[in-house]
């Protein structure tokens, strides 16, 4: 009972114009050699699924086991 739960979340995944630009790429952020350290919990844009579906499919094919993708709520 006397235990707390903090979550770290990285929030600026319902921008698709940073997601479809240098996010993936990027030494830091997606291609970070840190990334996966940590659990951290990543907000994608449930649209990317119709814009860009081989990045979703990147995403998701390189996450780490400490990645989460979040829906944003935009």
């Amino acid at each position: 009972d006397n235990q707390h739960t903090a979550t770290f979340l990285m929030t600026d995944g319902d921008n698709l114009q940073w997601i479809l630009n240098t996010f993936p790429s990027s030494r830091f952020w997606w291609n970070s050699s840190a990334r996966g350290s940590v659990p951290l919990g990543w907000t994608i844009s449930p649209a990317l699924h119709l814009i860009a579906c081989p990045v979703e499919s990147y995403l998701r094919r390189t996450a780490t086991r400490n990645d989460s993708f979040v829906a944003a709520p935009s």
